[in-house]
């Protein structure tokens, strides 16, 4: 608060340097308001570092229980050419060995007919061409103005319905002979065909009679229409390429993403636990002592947490972890070697510090909720910190007037002196001239 004075180049007094000491005096109540205001602002801060540190935990602790997370599964085959194997989208299949036995595939029907001299054969009655595709008979038209070989081929594979499952393709067997390769493009014996020709003008052959799939898993006979399989072994897709004996196909958990879950809750832990001890430091000396020293908020919260993880049931042990002498959460190496179904406890959704229905995420997410103990300590200190700003404002108003009133009451006392020094200097003079005046008579 700066000082003026009001004096002026006689003045007897310092008004400024008076007022100033005065003022000097009476600010020191708005000073010990600053301090507070100044140590409130650092307990919000602080608060507000645990909060996010407690947030970072919880986040680890959420992604640790979540059994999405670990239901990755990753599958073998021990004969590659005898099937492939995947996992079928957004399925988990369940662990475990299967043996495969692939007797014969799924085949397309193949017929082949023969008997033309080139492309451009023509066809005295296409009509008399039958095509039959899963027990139903196609022939040509006289509106599809069939006339050649190459004609009907093109038929064939743009007819509305035929085009779907079969594909005709015309052949050169060498300068004057020519085949039509009618292929079947779908597999299983409810998609036979056959073709029936003009008598004795062409020959149609049978080069590969339309099949099922025949297999076995773990000796269980299939029977499927399509080489790819999706409902033998649940949550697989089979695609079988060949006939095949004793292949073995086993489904694994991924173990590669637990890990990195439990050393994220390892870290998001201690790293709370570093905030905690920070801010809590206990010392003789008070400049060293933490700036929430004394917060019973912050020591339940980590006493529960602790608790939470502590579990007998439902606690750390159960993911390799364990408290080291200073409190940190550790990876004890044997002990997490041992749980070799750690991703399968995961992936089922373990919660961590379950105790009557409530898990320790649960108990977390109340302290971190807007109603919460953490949320409602920190809005305790922002009231209060409103409160000291208030006061600040009104002590700083009373200690302008105080000012004013001190600079306006010394500036008028050093006036007066001025004035009664001005008065004295006058009957000095007075005095001093009646006395030469009396020695000169």
């Amino acid at each position: 608060m700066a000082i003026q004075s009001t004096s002026n180049s006689g003045s007897q007094i310092d008004v400024a340097s008076i007022v100033s000491q005065l003022m000097q005096v009476e600010q020191k109540p708005l000073t010990a308001l600053q301090n507070k205001i100044a140590k409130n602002d650092v307990k919000i801060s602080s608060l507000g570092s645990f909060q996010g540190q407690l947030s970072a935990f919880q986040t680890a602790l959420k992604a640790l229980q979540d059994s999405s997370n670990f239901s990755t599964k990753n599958v073998s085959n021990s004969v590659p050419g005898a099937a492939t194997v995947t996992i079928t989208a957004a399925a988990s299949p369940e662990t475990g060995r299967y043996k495969l036995n692939v007797t014969q595939t799924a085949e397309a029907a193949l017929v082949n007919v023969s008997g033309f001299a080139s492309d451009t054969d023509p066809i005295a009655n296409a009509a008399d061409f039958k095509v039959r595709v899963g027990g139903t008979d196609y022939s040509p038209s006289a509106s599809d103005n069939v006339t050649t070989i190459a004609g009907f081929r093109n038929w064939v594979n743009n007819h509305s319905t035929l085009k779907d499952k079969v594909k005709a393709t015309l052949l050169q067997t060498d300068a004057t002979h020519w085949s039509l390769a009618l292929q079947g493009l779908r597999t299983g014996t409810d998609n036979t065909l056959s073709v029936t020709t003009p008598s004795g003008a062409y020959t149609a052959t049978a080069v590969q009679e339309a099949r099922n799939a025949s297999f076995t898993v773990n000796g269980i006979v299939f029977n499927r229409s399509s080489n790819t399989v999706t409902d033998a072994i649940p949550g697989l897709t089979l695609n079988l390429l060949s006939s095949s004996s004793n292949t073995v196909i086993e489904v694994t958990g991924d173990t590669s993403t637990a890990r990195p879950r439990v050393d994220a809750l390892v870290s998001s832990y201690n790293d709370l636990l570093s905030v905690y001890k920070s801010l809590t430091q206990s010392n003789a000396n008070a400049e060293l002592r933490g700036v929430l020293n004394s917060d019973s908020t912050l020591t339940s919260i980590m006493r529960q947490i602790a608790s939470g993880l502590s579990h007998p049931e439902h606690g750390l042990n159960k993911l390799g972890l364990e408290f080291a002498k200073d409190g940190r959460l550790v990876v004890n190496e044997s002990l997490y070697s041992s749980l070799s179904n750690l991703p399968q406890t995961l992936a089922s959704g373990f919660r961590l510090g379950l105790t009557g229905g409530v898990d320790l995420s649960n108990t977390v997410d109340g302290f971190l909720s807007d109603s919460g103990t953490l949320a409602s300590r920190i809005q305790s200190e922002k009231d209060n910190q409103t409160d000291l700003n208030r006061r600040k404002t009104q002590l700083e108003s009373k200690l302008a007037l105080l000012q004013s009133r001190y600079t306006a009451q010394y500036a008028a006392l050093d006036a007066l002196l001025f004035k009664l020094n001005n008065t004295s200097t006058a009957l000095k003079s007075a005095l001093d001239a009646l006395t030469n005046s009396q020695k000169n008579n």
